[in-house]
């Protein structure tokens, strides 16, 4: 019983990850099939997940290097994202990774490093549901 109802959790929670990303879309500018940009910065949501006693959904951010303060870097600017995160359901790690540069003008050869704040969100069964609140609709 408890495989099935985790199945079933997991297919509701990815119902609604796609009507958010759904959501986000319109809102703001679409880039790519999961992701949007908003002030030039682009975000995407990753796949629900069952790791564990865990249910995860990844959320990835560019690091917005034109607000970064004058002299911050990267690094810095991700401590204290992190330290901002510190008391929801996340972990957060830096990605820096090079990507290859895109448009008309770019060259095969050439990349782009990106710096990127990936956030974990993660729930436990119970923290999506209360037995009771099962018990009384299902009577």
């Amino acid at each position: 019983m408890a495989n099935i109802m985790r199945d079933i959790i997991l297919h509701y929670i990815s119902l609604a990850v796609e009507m958010v990303i759904r959501e986000m879309r319109k809102k703001y500018t679409p880039a790519g099939e999961r992701r949007f940009n908003l002030n030039d910065i682009g975000y995407e949501i990753g796949f629900p997940e069952l790791k564990g006693d865990n249910f995860e959904i990844d959320l990835i951010s560019d690091m917005p290097k034109g607000e970064l303060i004058s002299g911050a870097s990267p690094v810095s600017f991700f401590k204290r994202v992190k330290k901002e995160i510190s008391g929801f359901n996340f972990s957060v790690e830096h990605i820096k990774s090079d990507t290859p540069a895109r448009g008309s003008k770019a060259k095969k050869w050439q990349t782009i490093g990106r710096d990127c704040i990936m956030m974990k969100s993660f729930y436990k069964p119970f923290d999506l549901y209360l037995e009771k609140d099962i018990l009384k609709e299902a009577r």
